[in-house]
């Protein structure tokens, strides 16, 4: 019988994963992904790469960590990770809302910040930070006429990082269970 080795195993448990996410997602993958790009943070442009890797690295840590875990332990860590999503796609959703803007011309979206410039503290005192899209055209759109730069930057990262959050809580529950299941063939076989 050959040996088959760490690697091995983890490109099986993600051959597992990828079937687990196609049955998931099965015949909607084309309107779910086409619903999710407008769900996307507006910064960074290349989001979709970034979220790849990180879920790659969650799924590894997880394959890593529960190979040899009881049921127990990876039951409580799907019900912790899906507890966690249902926390944080509420916030994301909130923070995209609030925070971001779609340029009517371009369809680009533009992240909005949590103070004004001194500029927009004048021109906008009552509706400053939370200025509506006849302020922001008064503006030409441009965020940096009415952020200021760090508080911009600041809500970046702040919708990344929950963004990339619910990612990892994903992967981590549905990780979980793909590691634990192929546990159990193994045991079967």
């Amino acid at each position: 019988m050959a040996k088959v080795s760490g690697l091995d195993s983890f490109r099986r448990f993600l051959d597992q994963y990828r079937r687990l996410i196609a049955v998931a997602v099965g015949a909607s993958a084309v309107p779910f992904a086409a619903a999710l790009s407008s769900l996307t943070p507006a910064w960074p442009s290349g989001i979709a790469g970034v979220t790849a890797v990180a879920q790659l690295l969650v799924l590894a840590l997880v394959f890593q960590r529960l190979g040899s875990s009881r049921k127990a332990v990876v039951s409580r860590i799907m019900t912790r990770s899906t507890i966690a999503l249902c926390l944080l796609l509420p916030i994301y959703f909130f923070l995209l809302s609030l925070f971001t803007y779609t340029e009517p011309a371009s369809k680009e979206r533009f992240t909005k910040g949590y103070e004004c410039t001194d500029n927009a503290k004048i021109v906008f005192e009552k509706t400053c930070p939370f200025l509506g899209l006849d302020d922001l055209k008064k503006a030409e759109f441009e965020e940096e006429r009415l952020w200021t730069v760090q508080s911009v930057s600041v809500i970046k990262s702040l919708i990344l990082s929950v963004w990339l959050a619910c990612f990892a809580a994903l992967s981590t529950a549905l990780g979980s269970f793909a590691v634990f299941q192929m546990k159990q063939q193994r045991k079967e076989a």
